[in-house]
């Protein structure tokens, strides 16, 4: 139990970090009306499809991290940290392509507002520019959990939340003399914020003289055979955040294509969401690693024992977490920190007890 909440508690710590600060600023473009929620929300579908392709990737991959560092090889796993770099950047490519060439195609896909494309269009065709870095963070934060160290990644991402949720408080609204610039600020502020958490996720690997800190030319030493055993295990994992993905961005276009008011109620909805899910990414990354790192060093039933405890504690918590949501759901609607019409409001408090119910 220790070295689970060891894991746990620091990944929770980030996530619910990463979940409030994230709340904040949807609460600030929230000032702006509903339109400028949507836009949001929509705009972030793109980065949603994408960050769950590199953590399908990243976390199959992992399995590997883990596998190796039970036994306590290093070059392996800094070669899987190669193969991460190379395909989650491959995978970038054409997000960012798209994202930055030709944003109101994308967000036409998801609305037929012109009022929100026009205003997802500016969001989007600056924080396109982040995906290469948040491509190449989320390998290394990836890799730094499988070696349990949980803490690098930690302070590299809630730098980056700190920076993305002040400069966006400025840029937004204009604070200090800056002008205020709406949902670009928030776009501003991301990309720049990204781009940090990559900075200081290198300046903490190679200055902590972690495992990681080697040439990264010789990450890319690795056989053919050995990247193919490696994307056998990992592409189910790929495909399966994929096709969820897909199927979440899915009811998100129709959702925006019932109204603008019913996708800003989702993309509310979506921020108190995240916040719900911080205990289970912690303990669902806790357990991928220990029962990584005890397959690796041959304890196999220790690792059956490990899964055993986390569907016990994961069940206790969601019956928490649903209860909380429904004592609170009135409170957030009436808060006044969004700017929603009426129907909007009515749509987030029924969104919010279908969420705590399942």
């Amino acid at each position: 139990m220790r070295e689970m909440l060891a894991i746990a508690l620091p990944i929770a710590l980030q996530q619910f970090i990463n979940a409030s600060l994230n709340m904040i600023d949807v609460i600030m473009v929230g000032q702006l009306g509903e339109a400028s929620i949507a836009a949001l929300g929509l705009s972030n579908q793109v980065f949603f499809v994408f960050i769950l392709l590199l953590f399908g990737l990243t976390s199959g991959m992992a399995i590997f991290t883990a596998q190796f560092w039970g036994k306590q090889e290093i070059e392996p796993i800094r070669s899987v940290l190669g193969m991460n770099i190379l395909i989650t950047t491959m995978i970038a490519i054409p997000f960012t392509l798209a994202a930055t060439l030709a944003p109101r195609f994308v967000l036409g896909l998801y609305t037929p507002d012109p009022e929100v494309i026009s205003i997802g269009a500016q969001y989007l065709s600056i924080v396109g520019f982040s995906y290469i870095p948040v491509a190449l963070a989320q390998s290394y934060i990836a890799t730094l959990r499988s070696i349990q160290r949980v803490k690098i990644a930690a302070i590299a991402t809630v730098s980056a939340l700190i920076l993305k949720t002040t400069l966006g408080y400025l840029l937004i609204f204009g604070i200090g003399g800056l002008p205020a610039l709406g949902v670009r600020g928030s776009a501003i502020s991301a990309a720049s914020a990204w781009t940090l958490e990559l900075l200081l996720l290198l300046i903490l690997v190679y200055a902590g003289k972690t495992p990681l800190a080697a040439n990264p030319l010789t990450f890319f030493n690795f056989e053919a055979a050995f990247l193919g055993r490696v994307l056998v295990t990992t592409l189910p994992a790929l495909a399966n955040e994929f096709f969820w993905s897909l199927g979440i961005t899915t009811y998100n276009a129709i959702y925006a294509r019932i109204s603008t008011a019913s996708i800003a109620a989702v993309n509310v909805n979506a921020t108190i969401e995240e916040l719900g899910f911080v205990v289970f990414m912690g303990l669902g990354n806790a357990c991928a690693v220990m029962v990584g790192n005890r397959i690796g060093a041959g304890k196999k039933e220790e690792a059956y024992e490990t899964v055993r405890r986390v569907i016990i504690l994961s069940v206790l918590a969601a019956w928490a977490a649903g209860a909380l949501v429904i004592l609170l759901r009135d409170a957030v609607v009436n808060s006044g920190w969004f700017d929603l019409s009426a129907n909007g409001a009515h749509n987030v408090r029924m969104l919010m007890l279908m969420m705590a119910c399942t």
